[in-house]
Order: C-alpha cells, then sequence, then structure tokens
C-alpha cells in the first residue's frame, strides 16, 4: 500500500488542473481494480476553437490507502457505502476570445487561471443504485497558478500566436472549495442501458453553484453501482446534458479577497447556464480510454455558446 501512494505522489506533480473536469460521474468509473491512475487533458484545439475555456490537465489518483488523509473527516461517507478515496492536482486556464490584443478586451472573459488540490470521496451503494461523492478543493488564482507560463510555453514551442493578454489576469487569490454531488439510477438494463439522475452543489471562493441534470450510458459496461466489476472489456457512449445555477464565478469575477484590474460585472453573469457532455468510453481489464465532448451556452452577456473535447488514460493496478 505504501508503494501504491508513493507511485501516486510521484506522478501528481506532473499535472495541473480547474474546476472544468469531472471524474466523479458514473460513466467515469473505474473498478476493475481498487487502485488506479489517470490522467485528464482538455482543450479547445479539438474543437478547432481558441476561446474561453483554453485548457484543462488533471491527474488521479484512487487507492485505500488515501483513507487516512485528515481530510476524510469532510469528506461524505454514509454507513453501508463502499467508499473510494483519491488525490487529484487540478489546472484550468481561460482566455479571451482573442488572445492577440494587447489591451484589455472589455466585455470578453478575462485572463484567468487556477491550480487545486482535491482529495475526494465517492460513496457507492449497489443496493440503492447511488454515488454520493464529495471533493475539497484548496489552491491558488492567479499569476502563482501557471496559467501564463503554461500558455506561453506550449504556443512558443508549436509556433502558435502568442498570448498578449495575461498581464491582465485575474489577481492572486485564496481558492478553498467544496462539491458534493449525488447520482442515482432511474432505468437499468442489462449493463446495456443505464440512464441516471445526477445533482451537484459548489460551494467557496472560487466557485459556487447548483446544477441538475441526467446521464445516459449505451453499449456494454459494468454497472457504476457495483464495486467489484466482472466484465473484463467495456465500450459504450455517455451523453450528459445539465442545467447549472450560477451563484459565483472567481474566474469571471475575481477572487474574494483580491482586486483585479479587469473582471466581468456582477450584473453580466448569466445565472443559468445549460451545458452538455459526450463522448465513449473504451475499457480493457486495466486500462481505460476516454474521449469527450463538451458545449456549453454563454457564461456572461456579451459571450457565446462555446465548447471544448478532452482525452483521458487511466491504469489501474
Amino acid at each position: 500500500m505504501k508503494r501504491i501512494i508513493l507511485l501516486c505522489a510521484a506522478l501528481l506533480p506532473f499535472t495541473v488542473q480547474g474546476q472544468a473536469i469531472n471524474n466523479q460521474w458514473g460513466y467515469r468509473a473505474i473498478q476493475k481494480t481498487e487502485s488506479h491512475v489517470r490522467h485528464f487533458y482538455e482543450n479547445d484545439f479539438f474543437t478547432a476553437s481558441d476561446a474561453f475555456y483554453t485548457q484543462g490537465i488533471n491527474m488521479e489518483c484512487v487507492t485505500p490507502g488515501l483513507g487516512k488523509l485528515p481530510t476524510r473527516h469532510l469528506l461524505v461517507r454514509p454507513r453501508r457505502y463502499n467508499v473510494q478515496y483519491g488525490l487529484s492536482l487540478q489546472h484550468n486556464a481561460y482566455t479571451p476570445a482573442s488572445i492577440q490584443d494587447p489591451a484589455i478586451r472589455y466585455g470578453d472573459r478575462p485572463y484567468a487561471a487556477a491550480l487545486m488540490l482535491q482529495p475526494f470521496a465517492v460513496a457507492i451503494n449497489e443496493e440503492k443504485k447511488q454515488r454520493i461523492a464529495t471533493m475539497m478543493s484548496i489552491g491558488v488564482t492567479g499569476q502563482i497558478a501557471g496559467g501564463q507560463w503554461m500558455q506561453e510555453t506550449i504556443h512558443r514551442y508549436t509556433g502558435n500566436v502568442m498570448p498578449e493578454g495575461w498581464k491582465y489576469q485575474i489577481a492572486n487569490d485564496a481558492v478553498v472549495n467544496y462539491k458534493i454531488q449525488f447520482e442515482k439510477q432511474i432505468i437499468g438494463m442489462n449493463n446495456i442501458l443505464s440512464v441516471n439522475a445526477t445533482g451537484a452543489a459548489n460551494a467557496g471562493t472560487l466557485l459556487t453553484k447548483a446544477s441538475a441534470g441526467a446521464n445516459i450510458m449505451i453499449g456494454y459496461f459494468e454497472s457504476p453501482y457495483t464495486p467489484q466489476w466482472q466484465r473484463k472489456f467495456g465500450a459504450y457512449i455517455y451523453i450528459h446534458p445539465q442545467v447549472n445555477a450560477i451563484g459565483y464565478d472567481g474566474s469571471l469575477q475575481g477572487g474574494l479577497f483580491s482586486r483585479s484590474m479587469y473582471t466581468i460585472p456582477t450584473s453580466d453573469i448569466e445565472r443559468v447556464v445549460v451545458q452538455n457532455t459526450y463522448g465513449f468510453v473504451l475499457r480493457y481489464s486495466w486500462l481505460y480510454f476516454e474521449y469527450t465532448q463538451t458545449d456549453i451556452t454563454r457564461e456572461f452577456k456579451l459571450g457565446t455558446p462555446y465548447r471544448w473535447g478532452g482525452v483521458q488514460i487511466g491504469v489501474g493496478f
């Protein structure tokens, strides 16, 4: 067990990530083995765009030994539920619609980045067909989050145009966020069809919002409510539409403890945002691969709908 935790610790520093990536829904379950690591990379490059949510990187480790961390006391662990413990490191970067403008683009999305360490727990009840996931996010926004350095480095080595406006990014601030989400199967058919109701709530210094929706899995898969999987192979598609009620978004409005040079006014924030995530998953024994895309309606008054894609690779052990 100590070797597994050391492996996770060795891998985590090579990644960063943010609020957009969510691995706790059932269609992203990896349960053939009790422990796994996986890497999730999202970028608007996959949808041939370069605006708003420009990149997210996530490294996750799940293993029973992480249940010994002190943060377990802050996570929901109901009785008679099978609980998985994990730790992820997350980084997201956001830019306006054009990155070539050296001046502040008033009415456009501000440059922003967030870097967070995230202990989490996923509680599963096979009899009730329920999953309850909770997560703490502790980190920073602003220049110290490294968004400018990362985007400039990538663009320099790939020969792309350099971003000109990071000097106006959301200021350095603290991130302390808490998330709880609930998922329950309402229709299940021989592990070839699963329809699930979903709900989630986020509260904290970076993001405060509530979400409701449903996801559908179609294909050949193991039930995400079964702790011990038997099938060696899985292949399925999924779709997950949801409605988000936005209270506060620090990537648009800035941090609570600092003042940024440019933010989106509170009156211009869209309070209801519709999001749809869809993709396909291939799993063979302890290997996991996923390709996904997400569409989202505008998040602020002068914004536009946009989308991004992502690739995820996981290894169980």
